[in-house]
Parts: C-alpha cells; structure tokens; sequence
C-alpha cells in the first residue's frame, strides 16, 4: 500500500509502523510504503510536543530528539522558565521533561534550584506574574512601612523591604506575613469595673 502525506510549513508528522516509532517528516510530500503504517500530525505554532512518545523518544531516540526539539529536563528541586521568541511563556515544575518543536519558534530556558534559591529573581517577578498559578510562585507586594516576613515551609527566612517580591512553590510553602510599623490610632470601647469597696468607675 502507497500513501502520500503533504506536511504543511506549520506541521510536523510523527510515523510510526506496527506500532514502533519509525520517522518525523518535515514539510513536503512524502510516501509511505507498506501496511501497519500510523501518523501523528502535530502543529508547531503549538511549540509543545504532546505525544505519547515524547519520552520515548527523549530516552530512546536522542539523534531524532537533537535533530528536531530543544529539550528542557528538571530535577526533583529545579524549575525551568521557558521563553518563546524572548517571552517568558511557561514554568516547567520539578521532575519533568517537555519537548519543544526547533524552527517553530526560538526556545530558551533557565533552569533553577528553588531549594538552593527559594526567591524569584527580581528580573523574573514582573514576567511571572502575568503566567499566574502556572508561574509556581508566591507573590508579594510590601508597602512603604510595611515590614514583610518570609516563613518557608513554617521557617523564618528573611525579613522584606518595601517593594514587589515572589517565592518559589514549587518544592516549599512559602508564607508571607506584612506587618504595618507606622504608628496607628485605636479606639478602645470603655469599660466599667467595681473598685473592692463596691464603688463603680468607668476605665
């Protein structure tokens, strides 16, 4: 049996042959020969491979994974912030490996021992913040006389200044508490008491 597979400019296909991986095309046109042939179309302007032979392929394949994907791997206390054409775009969580198409767009990463260095580096904070709960952070904004402090994982860590601020959460819990150290006006409701000779006063 002949098939013919047009791959658009946008597109990548997965072949696989009775059941084992076999190749990726590339743009064109292309003919497979023989029976027990499958593909997987896969769009690149979705960077991310999702597949069920992304691991395999990263273990198993690592000509076909350098020819067609930058790798991001992390350890069991690192994160990768990834950017996609010079934006952050995703926080990869500890332990994990995500492939991403070469060509589609330029891929960068940083990876980080959030164990070693539980605080967000300042460059990063206003990046993350627009990616929200997938940036696996803790944010914080200390006002001016305000005092913040940092418990991780139910320890005290550091004492915070005024400004913006954001923790790791993806190995810890991080807890931020601000305290307010200007000097404050309380009203306190009056109270009437029985002197020991039974004579009544207003505190």
């Amino acid at each position: 049996m002949i098939r013919r597979i047009l791959v658009g400019d946008n597109e990548r296909v997965i072949v696989t042959r009775n059941r084992r991986f076999d190749t990726i095309l590339a743009p064109g046109v292309s003919w497979l020969y023989g029976l027990g042939v499958d593909w997987e179309v896969h769009n690149t302007r979705s960077p991310e491979l999702v597949s069920e032979w992304t691991d395999f392929l990263a273990a198993k394949r690592p000509d076909v994974t350098a020819a067609h994907f930058t790798v991001v791997e992390t350890g069991d206390t690192e994160v990768a912030v990834v950017s996609l054409d010079g934006k952050v775009a995703r926080v990869v969580s500890p332990g994990r490996r995500v492939l991403y198409w070469r060509d589609s767009v330029e891929v960068t990463f940083e990876r980080i021992d959030v164990a070693a260095e539980p605080e967000v580096p300042a460059r990063l904070v206003a990046p993350l913040t627009r990616l929200g709960a997938a940036s696996l952070a803790v944010f914080t904004l200390v006002e001016e006389g305000k005092r913040g402090l940092v418990h991780l994982d139910g320890r005290l860590i550091r004492e915070l200044g005024a400004g913006a601020y954001a923790f790791w959460a993806a190995v810890a819990r991080p807890v931020v508490t601000v305290t307010e150290l200007r000097r404050q006006t309380l009203e306190v409701a009056g109270q009437e008491i029985l002197t020991a000779d039974k004579v009544a006063i207003r505190v």
